[in-house]
């Protein structure tokens, strides 16, 4: 049971100055719909809304886990998702489209969403729980935020309660209730137990459990409080209950993988529980005893683990329950035959699978069944829906609206799960890994994302289509050659094989020959100086993959070759630990880092390197100290922009412009001080003078790679680590 802060039905008494701020927000909000900075604001002598560069997203809607999904009380249309590394979504049209709504959210465990709360007396108020951890998390990982705005944006309230929604464990909704007795604020932590707060959320008191994973918490009808946790190395896994408001508790279903609770609103007693490896407990007297509900999906739960379970609020004897595959059990296309989502209608007594009319002769068949599905979302087909589901969202009033998450996104039903719609419009929540331009032919450009494949768009950005050809389910690099008349892509597959397309991108082959068996590459890199060449790692091929060599570089290592294209057999060899040097083509190397400043004593954390054309100067984007620049090939160093924490760099052909991507992280100081704040840079004239061109941006998530459009210096692509691909442009 899902329970809110009582009070008063506001849902018809709206101020009508929302309607002119939602009008304004879609006029001057920019991308994503955040609020604009004051007009007053100065970047660079120039009011913010007045820099000639605007962004507007890829519409790779999608393709990142959503970790929970919560419907206002108030409101049905309006809606809240959570991502697990792309922050939070704002839909007012009960999923249809989204906008992002994650100001106030600065480092990456800040958008780790693990649940929201909504406020029952105030629609204008809801609560947020974020963080991540790998681990037992250590430092400042997440917290609780609350914003009085409906969820356009969040105000920190405290870090003493940490949650995961991100890392090697992660919770997914309801973990954050209030206690029916007084309206308090509880919150099941990660590693931390039960914790409950009489002040919204400033201060916190522990009542117990502690150093517990927890996964969910509940009340039945008489306030019996009911917490889930699931097994750790370090703590046991199980169910327990309290009747007098978290003093004492006492342990059932010891040692199991319990993922998921949910209390029935209406029958005292009566709670469920989803266990990982065996499906559905039901109990009536408290949780004092169990019986196992698996009537109807045995058959699916050999190759299936039961995930998430949900009572209907309005209706109490429909029960839901979202089962995943079981990793390495499962053959691909088993995933879409069997999608996981079940529904008891007599109490948990008998499941079936939840879209009742794909049943024939007795059978589930799947060809039925996927005629009622809108395949408009991740990504245009139906072999995606509900991929691994890790929860429900029910409409509280009339029960037959439902949500479910998943690994790619989110789904709706809006009459009780018979016929469902990708709710993805806007919903980019996938990390891009690598962007490329085509130097020959204006707008095209492709995109490879961790997990979801390869994109490709003719027209700059405004449409896409996946690129199913190719051949895993990881794009992390890309390379492409133009020079001798046509288009190769080349691409390093797993980190074991290179792969190429002549067809752009349709279908892909293994290149003719590969490096020793065992060999790890890294991303491929074309050589500036011969066509056929390229740079794999501690790998070389001069003929497009007939023939290797290996680069005199450690075999441990692990990192990137990036060659001068001013100087032929100049080479750099960068890694989070430093650059290196050659000049004769990689048999011989020297460290070039020597004036790039240290993290820590003895350590350095590069995250980004690029080589300027025509001048040659490259560029570091380093931890802590920035953006730095060397101009006598890494002799020595100076600071371009101090103080950042710069992830991506791009260099424009022109030999002029040049971008620079800034992160803010979990242990960067809390105070807003602009110097950590994260943004974009642009500089003009190579990399003397910079601006921000973010005005529009947002808080989206930090910069993964940034690529100067070869046929548009004006045109940026960006790629961030969690909010798929932007484009930016500017009319100067």
């Amino acid at each position: 049971m899902r329970l809110i802060r009582r009070g008063p039905d506001r849902s018809s008494c709206r101020p009508a100055f929302r309607l002119v701020a939602v009008v304004l927000a879609v006029v001057v909000g920019g991308l994503f719909g955040e609020e604009p900075p004051a007009p007053r604001q100065a970047v660079d002598g120039l009011p913010r809304q007045h820099l000639p560069f605007a962004w507007r997203s890829a519409p790779v809607w999608g393709g990142g886990a959503v970790m929970t999904v919560e419907i206002s009380p108030h409101d049905p249309n309006l809606i809240l998702a959570g991502s697990d590394v792309g922050g939070v979504f704002r839909s007012e049209d009960a999923g249809r489209s989204w906008r992002s709504a994650s100001r106030g959210l600065d480092t990456r465990g800040d958008r780790a969403v693990a649940d929201f709360l909504w406020d029952g007396a105030d629609p204008a108020v809801v609560y947020l729980a974020a963080g991540e951890c790998f681990g037992r998390p250590r430092g400042r990982y997440g917290g609780l935020w609350r914003s009085s705005d409906f969820g356009k944006s969040w105000v920190l309230v405290s870090r003493e309660v940490r949650f995961s929604g991100f890392g090697s464990l992660r919770q997914w909704g309801n973990v954050l209730t209030f206690d029916p007795a007084d309206g308090s604020l509880l919150a099941g932590t990660a590693w931390d137990g039960v914790m409950r707060s009489n002040d919204d959320g400033r201060t916190w008191d522990r009542l117990g459990l502690d150093g517990r994973f927890i996964v969910g918490v509940a009340y039945g009808p008489k306030g019996t409080l009911y917490t889930a946790a699931f097994p750790t190395k370090t703590s046991p896994g199980g169910v327990w209950v309290s009747s007098d408001r978290g003093r004492s508790w006492s342990g059932r279903l010891a040692k199991e993988k319990v993922r998921s609770i949910a209390a029935d609103s209406h029958r005292a007693g009566r709670v469920y529980v989803a266990v990982r490896d065996r499906g559905v407990l039901v109990s009536d007297d408290h949780g004092e005893t169990w019986r196992l509900s698996n009537s109807g999906i045995e058959a699916f739960l050999d190759k299936q683990w039961a995930n998430a379970v949900a009572v209907n609020p309005a209706i109490p004897d429909r029960v839901y329950l979202a089962a995943c595959e079981r990793f390495g059990a499962v053959r691909e296309w088993w995933r879409w035959r069997h999608p996981g989502l079940f529904m008891s209608r007599d109490g948990g007594a008998r499941w079936g699978p939840i879209v009742g009319n794909a049943m024939v002769n007795g059978r589930f068949d799947a060809s039925v069944w996927l005629r009622h599905v809108d395949t408009g979302g991740w990504w245009k087909s139906a072999g995606w829906f509900c991929f691994n589901p890790m929860g429900w969202a029910v409409e509280p009033k009339r029960g037959e609206r439902l949500f479910i998450h998943d690994f790619y996104g989110v789904w709706a039903s809006d009459d009780g799960g018979v016929q469902w719609r990708a709710a993805m419009n806007g919903l980019a929540v996938t990390c891009a890994r690598a962007i490329v331009c085509d130097p020959t032919r204006k707008g095209r450009a492709w995109f490879g994302f961790a997990d979801v494949q390869l994109f490709r768009t003719d027209d700059a950005g405004r449409s896409v289509r996946v690129l199913s050809g190719y051949p895993t389910s990881n794009c992390t690099n890309l390379a492409l050659e133009t020079r001798r008349g046509g288009a190769t892509l080349y691409s390093v597959a797993d980190r074991k094989r290179l792969v190429l397309s002549t067809d752009g991108g349709e279908t892909w082959r293994d290149a003719f020959a590969q490096p020793p068996k065992g060999s790890k590459l890294g991303g491929a890199v074309l050589d500036s100086f011969q066509p056929d060449g390229l740079y794999c790692g501690r790998w070389y091929t001069p003929d497009g993959g007939r023939s290797w060599a290996a680069l005199a570089l450690p075999e441990a290592w692990r990192g990137q070759v990036v060659p001068d294209p001013t100087q032929e057999k100049r080479l750099y060899a960068w890694s989070q630990r430093g650059v290196r040097r050659s000049t004769d083509g990689g048999r011989t190397w020297e460290n070039a880092d020597r004036g790039v400043p240290e993290v820590h004593p003895g350590k350095r954390i590069i995250r980004a390197f690029a080589v300027l054309p025509a001048t040659g100067r490259i560029f570091v984007g380093s931890d802590v100290h920035g953006l730095l620049c060397s101009d006598d090939r890494g002799e020595h160093w100076r600071t371009l922009l101090p103080d950042c924490y710069v992830s991506a760099v791009g260099c424009g052909v022109d030999g002029r412009t040049v971008v620079a991507g800034a992160w803010r992280p979990w242990f960067a100081p809390e105070s807003r001080d602009a110097r950590f704040r994260p943004g974009v840079f642009l500089s003009r004239d190579g990399g003397d003078t910079w601006r921000r061109i973010d005005g529009t941006l947002g808080n989206v998530a930090p910069p993964s790679v940034l690529v100067v459009d070869p046929t548009m210096p004006g045109r940026v692509w960006l790629g961030t680590s969690g909010n798929a691909v932007l484009i930016g442009e500017f009319g100067e």
